[in-house]
């Protein structure tokens, strides 16, 4: 997997590094090894590559069925008006072309 690795180099310049390493830890490895103080390591994402979902920040079910369900409600409502309300019929003399 490929990774984008932010450090600092022996001279205290921000260095920017596209690594590819089996995991973020490798990727941390390679840099270190290379005499770099890293600060950052992160994972790219592939272009067609679905987001991750984690726990600090990922599906929550009981957020998910609330919107579901006023989704739900306002289509329910606004349905059950569109029956009730009488069709307007157009008036004969409007041209319809």
């Amino acid at each position: 997997m490929q990774f984008n690795v932010h450090a600092l180099d022996t001279q205290q310049q921000v260095v920017a590094l596209s690594l590819e390493a089996a995991s973020e830890a490798a990727a941390r490895d390679i840099a270190q090894s290379r005499g770099l103080s890293v600060f950052s390591v992160e994972g790219k994402r592939q272009a067609f590559a679905l987001p991750r979902l984690t726990r600090s920040g990922g599906f929550k079910p009981a957020l998910f069925s609330i919107e579901l369900l006023a989704l739900l409600e306002a289509g329910s409502t606004w349905s059950r008006r569109c029956r009730r309300s009488p069709r307007r019929k157009r008036p004969a003399s409007v041209d319809r072309s």
